[in-house]
């Protein structure tokens, strides 16, 4: 039991080390690579609080007061995002007509997956009017063309880096592109589309590279950023979608 102790307490002292660590203002990859992982570190602390709770150490108390402290940081730095916490920005509430309105779909279908059948069911259930594809290869867009074919504007970006792109839209695209702004291989799409009966506003799908080894983050910050300041049109109205990471 002696030695079951020092164990919890050790991930106790290892999961509390990351937590602070990940509080530095640094682009490392090892760094910011811990933001990846904050609800996990949660749902970990939980179980080594019920298992600490069970076990007769000296350092029993030590490691709780640790596990409450990595518990209440990643949740303090999670909770704007989790479903359960307040809204900030309240939706506008929809018009009587819904004319202006349309819908948008995200859709990361992971290259090295096969499950193309699923992804077709899937957006053919939403059926949305604007639709964004993420790490799509040749194979992937092929697989959906006939999915694809429903909408009279779409861009294909292939690429066998897990950064291809698609989109589709049934709103006027008056103009579209795929530029690599910020890292070679890492596409950014930016098209102005113009709903029947609303204002104009720009697209911008974006799928910046994660924190990996050998990988920090500036580029994928300065990815983000360029897409709220460099858009084709200039417009005052904007939708950016994609898988941040």
């Amino acid at each position: 039991m002696k030695l079951f102790g020092k164990i919890l307490f050790a991930l106790s002292l290892a999961a509390l080390f990351a937590t602070l660590v990940s509080l530095l203002r640094s682009d490392e990859w090892f760094i910011r690579a811990i933001d990846m992982g904050r609800v996990l570190l949660v749902y970990l602390a939980v179980a080594l609080v019920v298992l600490t709770l069970f076990a007769k150490s000296a350092l029993r108390w030590v490691s709780l007061v640790m596990l409450v402290l990595v518990i209440g940081i990643n949740v303090w730095r999670v909770w704007p995002y989790w479903t359960i916490a307040p809204v900030d920005m309240p939706l506008a509430q929809a018009a009587d007509t819904e004319d202006n309105c349309f819908t948008a779909m995200s859709i990361n279908v992971k290259m090295r997956n096969e499950g193309y059948a699923r992804i077709a069911e899937q957006i053919r259930r939403h059926d949305p009017d604007v639709l964004l594809l993420m790490e799509t290869n040749a194979t992937w867009l092929s697989e959906l063309r006939p999915i694809l074919a429903n909408y009279p504007e779409v861009l294909e970006y292939p690429k066998d880096n897990t950064y291809g792109l698609g989109f589709a839209s049934r709103l006027p695209v008056t103009q579209s592109r795929v530029v690599e702004n910020t890292s070679r291989d890492t596409p950014t799409l930016y098209a102005t589309l113009e709903p029947e009966g609303g204002p104009a506003f720009e697209f911008i799908g974006l799928h910046p590279r994660p924190p990996v080894p050998g990988q920090d983050t500036g580029k994928r910050d300065e990815n983000i950023l360029k897409a709220g300041i460099e858009t084709p049109d200039r417009l005052s109205n904007a939708l950016v979608m994609g898988d941040f990471n």
